[in-house]
């Protein structure tokens, strides 16, 4: 029996799943870093409320690759590189779903328990942590599911941009993907590609998501 070899791009399927895996990380990061802040500011102002809100809802309204040409351009512009304009890419793809989520773990936050924080003059630092934190936890881990979700479909289409009359690329799965498509049109790579990711989406959220939700669930409900 003669088995025809693997396509040479295959070989970099694992290392390729790295570096996506780590911009992936990176975008989650980016965003977390100002949607957790944001989240606790609209909720503890009624009068940023009326303003913010409806204008975060029609910004995430706005489909995320509407914005690629926009941040293509300006990071090509500036860098020649696709490989931090690529995070960039990702973060609008996942930055949403985490400011929603951390809005609604927030307001579960009870008054009780805002009450007890209030007679005891907690404040600051001691009471984000052991008050508003916890309570955001469960629905921030929800969010999270559902923004790394959204970072593996904008994958395809930020590590991978043709501009004008060249083509630039960040080395990840996206980027062998579309090689696999566009350039070599080898069905075999595009399966292994798409095996690789699935494989990799399965074990995160069973392995990872899955159990931190658990985790928090159990550790920090605020239902009693």
């Amino acid at each position: 029996i003669v088995t025809q070899p693997l396509p040479p791009l295959a070989y970099d399927i694992p290392k390729a799943l790295l570096y996506s895996m780590g911009r992936l990380l990176a975008a989650f990061v980016l965003s977390l870093i100002w949607t957790i802040p944001m989240a606790i500011f609209i909720v503890e102002n009624q009068k940023a409320q009326r303003f913010l809100i409806p204008f975060f809802e029609v910004a995430a309204a706005i489909p995320a690759t509407a914005l690629f040409p926009v941040i293509v351009l300006l990071v090509i512009q500036f860098t020649g590189d696709l490989n931090f304009g690529s995070i960039l890419l990702l973060t609008t793809g996942m930055q949403w779903y985490l400011l929603f989520n951390a809005i609604i773990g927030t307001r579960k936050l009870s008054g009780d328990l805002e009450l007890v924080a209030k007679s005891f003059h907690i404040r600051g630092w001691p009471y984000y942590k052991n008050f508003l934190l916890p309570a955001m936890a469960p629905s921030l881990i929800t969010g999270t599911m559902v923004a790394f979700g959204g970072g593996w479909n904008a994958l395809f289409v930020s590590e991978y941009i043709v501009y004008g009359d060249k083509v630039y690329s960040a080395f990840g799965m996206g980027s062998l993907l579309s090689i696999a498509v566009y350039k070599l049109g080898s069905f075999k790579l595009i399966f292994l590609v798409l095996a690789a990711m699935i494989a990799a989406i399965f074990l995160v959220h069973r392995f990872v998501l899955r159990r931190l939700f658990n985790y928090a669930v159990r550790k920090y409900r605020m239902d009693y």
